[in-house]
């Protein structure tokens, strides 16, 4: 089995896994649609267009 000669520093292993923050911030399956306004919004988000989260106003939107 590897093992790695020396400990990667901090900045070499957010190099190496950059790629993985994208895909997972990037995929289609973490956006939903807003059941007030059908606004496209993030899941478990407050919505942006509307400020309402889960039937309930949480903001006013100007």
């Amino acid at each position: 089995m590897a093992v790695p000669k020396k400990k990667s520093s901090v900045s070499r292993r957010k190099i190496r896994n950059v790629h993985l923050k994208e895909q997972i911030k990037n995929s289609v399956q973490n956006y939903s649609i807003c059941k007030n306004c059908n606004y496209v919004k993030k899941k478990h988000h407050i919505c942006s267009n509307c400020g309402y989260y889960n039937d309930s106003l949480i903001y006013k939107s100007i």
